[in-house]
């Protein structure tokens, strides 16, 4: 009768081994490591374009609540000052004259009762930290009612 035995185990012809050598393994590492250069130089890039969109973001919200802030701002009235917009961000003016305001009531042009002028408002936005975050100008029109009380009509009507 015949014993079934276990097949022998064969060892490799001396020299070799099974598996990678040391050298494949590096070969294949750096291959890799190339193929997913490509990849992480993406990843920075749209990180950062990420990062100067929520920048640009902020500052056009901060700006439209400045332009808020400003409407009832009077150059003429208040040729310079600041504000506080929030406890982060803080906002200052100052205006300079591009035409100056009448003296005297225009009869038949402008606001009979009123001295108009205009102006250019150079803002200002900071950060809390002092740093000055971003500028832009305005055109504004500054107004203040003449304080004796001219009556264009019954000046005209008492000739």
């Amino acid at each position: 009768m015949k014993t079934m035995s276990a097949p022998k185990r064969t060892r490799p012809p001396s020299g070799k081994s099974a598996g990678f050598t040391l050298l494949e393994a590096i070969v294949a590492i750096a291959i890799i490591g190339l193929t997913l250069l490509p990849l992480v130089s993406y990843i920075s890039l749209a990180s950062s374009q990420l990062q100067r969109s929520a920048d640009a973001n902020e500052q056009s919200i901060v700006t439209q609540s400045v332009l808020a802030l400003m409407t009832p701002v009077n150059p003429l009235l208040e040729p310079d000052g600041q504000l506080p917009l929030d406890r982060d961000i803080k906002i200052a003016w100052k205006s300079e004259t591009l035409v100056q305001p009448n003296t005297s009531a225009l009869l038949g042009a402008g606001l009979a009762g009123y001295r108009l002028g205009f102006y250019k408002v150079h803002v200002t936005v900071s950060r809390a930290d002092a740093s000055e975050w971003f500028t832009f100008d305005l055109r504004k029109v500054g107004y203040d009612r003449f304080t004796s009380a001219f009556d264009p009509f019954t000046t005209l009507n008492k000739k």
